[in-house]
């Protein structure tokens, strides 16, 4: 059977929300991605410093909050009370929101069942409280959805806890590309493998079959999003997915 290369928007991953227009990993930019249609969003995990899960990708507050130091240096109720500010780049205008936490996500997963989460668990968090204590806060909270949700990490052994403590389905990201790696992946056997489609060598072009389902990082316009989906790439994943869709349905 020929496969089917025809992108839809089941084949998108809402990057850290509608990052393109909202502050990424909020609860704004999640529920907008999925009122924009999308049926994969992809969030970041850290642990406050009393080991409360909350959405944050970046190993400083300095970008965002700008404040100094760490998610794990304040407490939960420090940094839902902490404001984010991105300044007008040309593209949209300042925006300003505040952190949230992964509690506060789950029922707007919830309410709509569509809806699959892939959820990457931080390495900052590990080396800070230790692997298995961000698994198992987030797993914990996670419960009431959990069939929709799927552990991420760059971390192999994060992954391998968290399966071995229910978690349904993992994805590992991949870095660098090698034969090593590849041999990693396949030992590991999760669900989806992501990469950054920048280090795909040639040689790898279409992409190898493989049991997994691939996901790619990171893709701005809906010509790459093609592109890569005919090499074989099953998810691409996009801080622009409101803009991307809309260009589907157009």
């Amino acid at each position: 059977m020929t496969p089917d290369h025809t992108l839809a928007i089941d084949n998108l991953v809402a990057h850290r929300g509608f990052a393109a227009r909202y502050l990424e990993n909020t609860h704004t930019a999640v529920a907008a991605a999925i009122a924009c249609g999308a049926r994969f969003v992809e969030i970041d995990i850290q642990l406050s410093h009393d080991r409360i899960p909350v959405l944050y990708h970046d190993r400083t507050l300095e970008k965002l909050a700008r404040l100094p130091g760490t998610i794990g240096d304040l407490s939960y109720r420090q940094l839902t009370r902490t404001a984010l500010t991105i300044d007008s780049d040309g593209t949209r205008p300042a925006t300003r929101d505040r952190i949230w936490g992964l509690a506060e996500l789950v029922p707007l997963i919830q309410a709509h069942r569509e809806v699959t989460v892939f959820v990457e668990l931080k390495r900052v968090s590990m080396l800070q409280f230790g692997m298995p204590e961000i698994v198992d806060r987030v797993l914990e909270l996670l419960a009431p959805i959990r069939e929709q949700c799927v552990i991420i990490s760059f971390a192999s052994d994060a992954l391998r806890y968290a399966r071995s403590r229910g978690a349904t389905r993992i994805g590992w990201v991949m870095e660098p590309w090698d034969d090593a790696m590849l041999g990693m992946a396949h030992a590991l056997a999760p669900d989806f493998l992501f990469t950054d489609h920048a280090i795909i060598p040639a040689s790898a072009i279409p992409l190898p079959a493989a049991p997994w389902q691939w996901a790619l990082y990171e893709i701005g316009s809906l010509e790459l999003a093609r592109t890569w989906h005919a090499r074989g790439a099953q998810l691409l994943e996009t801080f622009r997915i409101g803009e991307l869709i809309a260009a589907l349905k157009g």
